[in-house]
């Protein structure tokens, strides 16, 4: 249907030799070639730029391929982190005598602690960090604190030994940045800590001895792990337009022969599954249609470095001449049967999908309807002073199967006003169904009011509709229309073109 535009495009006199009419005074009518070009359906989608999204096989057929892909739609790294802690606890005893001494003295205690992380999904045995810090922050009435060292064996550093850490107390609180250490359990989520504590004592006169510890986790995610990931979800969705037509093309299609194929990619170790409960093809004045047939839809998606194609369905539907609008509503699952095996996931693994929709230019349409505004080509006229009548003789040749009623406007851009009415909706292009050409010959007449409305207009408007007489046609890029336009002019004076 864009193959229109330029049906009444601006008059191009290259492919005829005018100079044996130019000075010719007379009285009487002559007929003048004043332009013609000719084009396929191919040339056509070119000149509406939208080639770039229209496929043509080697035999010519025509498809429209929609394509779209959301790579991450579950990400590792959302599901590789403990969640932020804060966490106090106190360690006390009875003071069995209250005393001040004579003299301070320095003296150590020693203590151990479990700390178990939060973590949405997964119980980490082992891990390599990605980023991570803990503060910590201690208090007492015991004495002055010197010195902390800090022990664990479920970190380990650089060097594969177990971390331990000195801190002199000259600062409020103490810290250690996580990133690069490797962190090994053998209670998932769990950290075991032991400190040994320095302090200078000079008196001890509270009926309770106590040491406070708050301990501060940011930012603790892993490149990689190995444990266990319960059942993850997350909800997916699309909201997008595809385009078929120019947005002059009004009306809708009856698609035949659509066809929809979803490719996904699950890099996890895990098995996945992919639930649609939503997926309409709509636009704002058309009611929406199911894609599936059935829903919710429940794909499985397995275990794959590559992309796979995971379902294919036929589509049919009404749908708007230039496009429409795709919402779908879709939820990723991991691991969907709650399988508790241990397993191994970095923070790179994804579920990717890709969607491709090939809509083939194989439809019905009795609703459809194009507008188009082209300028007018009659400026190197100089003559119209002594032309009384004029007519335009518009042949057609074409062999595209759709039939085209027209009907033409001149319009003055300047006042922003149809001047004159050429034509009101008769038939124009009769259609070819059997790849034979057809002919059409139609005559716009121009009276001499008409022809001064011509004159002080520079636009025209063509308005189609269109139908298929309820077949299915097929568009194909060698499908061809040609177009002779003349100009049959009375005249009385010099005519000069």
């Amino acid at each position: 249907m864009a193959l229109l535009a330029v049906m009444c495009v601006s008059c191009r006199k290259d492919h005829y030799n005018t100079s044996n009419v130019n000075g010719v005074k007379a009285e009487g009518e002559v007929l003048l070639p004043v332009s013609s070009t000719s084009f396929t359906f191919m040339e056509m989608m070119q000149k509406f730029k939208i080639d770039s999204i229209i496929h043509c096989s080697e035999d010519g057929n025509l498809s429209y391929d929609f394509h779209y892909e959301d790579l991450g739609v579950i990400n590792g790294n959302k599901l590789l982190r403990f969640k932020d802690l804060d966490y106090s606890e106190r360690f006390s005893i009875e003071n069995p005598f209250s005393v001040v001494l004579p003299h301070a003295f320095d003296t150590m205690f020693h203590f151990e602690q479990s700390i178990v992380f939060q973590a949405d999904h997964i119980s980490v045995l082992e891990a390599m960090m990605k980023s991570g810090h803990l503060d910590f922050e201690l208090s007492s009435n015991i004495g002055a604190l010197q010195r902390l060292v800090i022990r664990t064996s479920d970190i380990k550093d650089a060097d594969g030994q177990d971390l331990q850490l000195d801190f002199q107390f000259n600062a409020g609180t103490i810290g250690f940045d996580l990133t690069d250490l490797r962190y090994e359990t053998e209670s998932a989520n769990t950290l075991n800590l032991e400190y040994d504590l320095y302090v200078r004592v000079q008196e001890l006169l509270e009926p309770e001895l106590y040491l406070d510890m708050n301990i501060r986790g940011r930012e603790l995610a892993f490149r990689e792990m190995r444990g266990f990931v319960e059942t993850y979800d997350s909800r997916n969705y699309m909201d997008t337009v595809f385009r078929l037509f120019p947005d002059k093309v009004a009306g809708s299609l009856e698609v035949h022969g659509a066809k929809l194929s979803l490719e996904e990619r699950n890099t996890f170790g895990l098995a996945a599954r992919m639930i649609v409960d939503t997926a309409w093809i709509y636009d704002d004045d058309m009611a929406p249609f199911s894609v599936f047939s059935s829903m919710p839809l429940s794909i499985e998606v397995p275990m794959q470095t590559e992309f796979g194609k995971v379902y294919e369905t036929p589509v049919s539907g009404i749908i708007k001449a230039k496009g429409g609008k795709i919402l779908t509503a879709s939820s990723f699952i991991v691991n969907p049967m709650g399988l508790d095996e241990e397993v191994s996931v970095s923070d790179t693994c994804t579920i990717d999908v890709k969607v491709d929709a090939t809509i083939p230019f194989a439809f019905t349409a009795n609703d459809v309807r194009y507008v188009d505004t082209v300028e007018l080509g009659h400026s190197e006229t100089d003559s119209f002073d002594v032309i009384d009548e004029m007519a335009l003789e518009l042949t057609v040749v074409s062999t595209i199967p759709l039939n085209m009623n027209a009907a033409f406007y001149i319009y003055d851009s300047e006042s922003e006003r149809v001047t004159d009415t050429l034509t009101t909706g008769e038939s124009l292009i009769g259609a070819s169904y059997d790849g034979q050409p057809v002919s059409f010959t139609f005559a716009l007449s121009l009276t001499r009011k008409g022809l001064e409305n011509f004159m002080a207009s520079d636009h025209l408007i063509m308005m189609y509709e269109i139908d298929t007489d309820a077949r299915e046609v097929h568009l194909n890029a060698s499908q061809k229309l040609e177009m002779y336009l003349k100009a049959r002019v009375k005249y009385n004076g010099v005519v000069t073109f």
